[in-house]
Formats: C-alpha cells, sequence, structure tokens
C-alpha cells in the first residue's frame, strides 16, 4: 500500500475495524478518493427525488454515493458509532431498543407533543459537524477536519441516503440533547425521547405546549435545523412511527390493511407464497402490542398460520394462554 497525506492516513487510523480484509480494501478507497478529488463527479451516483412518505406532492433529494465512497462512509459510520454515538440517546442505536423503547418510557402520560426535525439529514452542515467533533475530539487538528469534512458534505451539508448520515446527524445532536433535556423541568416537561430525527415529550401533568415548541424551535435553528409541525394530545391519545397510543396502550398503526392483506393471502392458491411479509407483520404487531395483539388481527394471524403449517412459537404460546383464558371464563 503506497502512502497517504498525514490526515488521510489518521482518518483511516481512526476506522481501522481490526480486520485485515476490511481494513485494507477501505485504504484503497481512501486511496482512490484522494487520487481522484480533482474529479469529485466521479465519487457519487446522480441523485434521485423521492416523494416524502406520508406527505403528497413533496420531494426529498437522495443522493447515492459511489462504490468507493460507500466503503468510507461504513468505515466512518463504524468508528463513529463505537466512539462517540453509542453515547447518543437515540432509540435506533445498535442496543438502545427501537421505537418502542422511545414509546414506553412515556408510559400512561396524558400530556403529549410530537414533533420531527425537518429535512434532518440534509441540514446537517460543515459548520456543526465541525463544532461537534471539535467538542468529542481531543487534540483535532484543521487538515484532519477538512479530509473529513471533504468525505462527509457536499456543497456545505450531508446529503440525504448515505450511511453515514445518521451517524453524523446524531453525533450533532450529542451537544443538542443535553441542552433540551437541561431546560425541561423549567418547562414542566417529565420524558423526553428520540427515535433519529422523531421527538417526543410528555408529562403526567399539564404544561404549556406553545412555550415548549417556542423554546425547541429557537434551540434547534441555532444549530442549523428547523422543526416541522408540532402534534398535541392532552388526552394520551397520538400515533408515532406507525405506532397508535391511547393511554399507555399500543398497537400497529396499519391494523386494518393487515387484516386485509392476511384475508387476501388465505384466499390465495398458494398462501406460503406470503409467510416471510406476514410472519414481519406479526413480528412487528408483538413488538409493538405484545400479549395484548388487536383481536381482529390475532384471529387472522391464526388461521394464517394455521393454515400453512407454520406457527411461530410467539403466538403458540398466546393461542395457548387465550384457549386458557376462555376455559376459565366458562367455568366462573
Amino acid at each position: 500500500m503506497k502512502m497517504l497525506p498525514p490526515e488521510w492516513e489518521q482518518l483511516w487510523e481512526c476506522t481501522r475495524s481490526g480486520n485485515e480484509v476490511t481494513d485494507e480494501v477501505t485504504f484503497h478507497a481512501l486511496e482512490w478518493l484522494y487520487d481522484n478529488r480533482t474529479k469529485k463527479g466521479t465519487w457519487f451516483h446522480n441523485p434521485f427525488r423521492v416523494e416524502k412518505k406520508n406527505k403528497q406532492g413533496q420531494f426529498r433529494l437522495i443522493s447515492w454515493a459511489g462504490p468507493q465512497l460507500s466503503i468510507v462512509h461504513l468505515a466512518i459510520s463504524r468508528w463513529l458509532k463505537h466512539e462517540y454515538v453509542r453515547k447518543s440517546m437515540d432509540a435506533s442505536t445498535p442496543g438502545a431498543g427501537g421505537v418502542m423503547v422511545a414509546l414506553r418510557a412515556h408510559g400512561d402520560n396524558k400530556f403529549v407533543t410530537l414533533v420531527d426535525v425537518a429535512n434532518a439529514f440534509s441540514s446537517v452542515s460543515e459548520r456543526s459537524l465541525s463544532a461537534a467533533l471539535r467538542c468529542l475530539m481531543d487534540d483535532v487538528t484543521e487538515e484532519f477536519l477538512d479530509v473529513l469534512l471533504e468525505l462527509t458534505t457536499v456543497d456545505g451539508h450531508v446529503w440525504q441516503g448515505w450511511s453515514v448520515s445518521k451517524d453524523l446527524f446524531n453525533l450533532v445532536m450529542l451537544n443538542l440533547d443535553p441542552v433540551v433535556f437541561d431546560q425541561l423541568p423549567f418547562l414542566g416537561v417529565e420524558i423526553y425521547t428520540r427515535y433519529v430525527d422523531n421527538l417526543i415529550f410528555s408529562s403526567s401533568k399539564p404544561y404549556s405546549p406553545i412555550t415548549l415548541e417556542r423554546f425547541l424551535r429557537h434551540v434547534f435553528k441555532q444549530c442549523g435545523f428547523l422543526l416541522g409541525p408540532f402534534q398535541h394530545s392532552d388526552q394520551g391519545r397520538y400515533s408515532y412511527l406507525g405506532v397508535m397510543v391511547e393511554e399507555g396502550n399500543y398497537r400497529p398503526q396499519d391494523v386494518k390493511r393487515y387484516v386485509v392483506e392476511i384475508e387476501k393471502a388465505l384466499q390465495h392458491p398458494c398462501p406460503h407464497l406470503y409467510y416471510w411479509t406476514i410472519l414481519g407483520y406479526f413480528s412487528w404487531t408483538l413488538s409493538v402490542s405484545r400479549d395484548n395483539i388487536p383481536k381482529e388481527l390475532f384471529e387472522v394471524f391464526e388461521r394464517y398460520f394455521k393454515l400453512v403449517g407454520m406457527i411461530p412459537p410467539a403466538l403458540q404460546r398466546l393461542m395457548i394462554m387465550r384457549y386458557q383464558m376462555s376455559f376459565a371464563d366458562l367455568q366462573n
């Protein structure tokens, strides 16, 4: 392997995984990117637009990194997760527990505020990244920062669609989350959780949603982020990332769609074709509702998996439990 400039070599040292093959591939990718710095168009595939989910007529620009840049992004992502982002409060980070951990932390709090960060990843700027890295890294050099920013930003911003984008956003949020936390007691908010760019605030007692909104818009704007519309509930009923919440009870938002899809599979000449899709529905429903799967959904799950002859152990356990409860009711 030929020598890279010191700051590029330093980045490679930071991102080394300990696997010789992986590290050699990363080195050659960095080498190629360095040799092609004057032809940066070759670093990327052509960007494309996709419609935003549940937002008619709105599109986001997706950038697809080329093969060499993708390899380096994966290495940077692995390094950031190990060194910094694991300290993040983002419930989507490995080991953090996911959407349901973020939701269940709020228990049966009646007063809830939800908001997301608008265009979160593409709003991460060179300035905010540089500030975050200076806070987190000891003796970071300008040359090292320049290389890292050159590889992770285009026209001064992170692009949507890169494997490293979420980690860069969480890196900036490592400095912003504590600012939010420190002020929550003064705002009357008891719980704050975050799943990437989706935020929830709640309390068992009333607070001023307007004051909370003003505070959040102010502090996020200082870091270059704009917040989307705020949703407030004072009845403990709201939806969040595909989950319906009602007074501390949870169910998938797509219960009716799941029932329709499973009924279609039941009528299909070869219902086995849908097995993995419906198993995915069941796994998600189980993680959301645990033992309290809605009755109409439980019944179609039971019919389908009995029909194909492959009943998941978790469903088998729930079936036995429900039969026992029904038998006990009959005896009473």
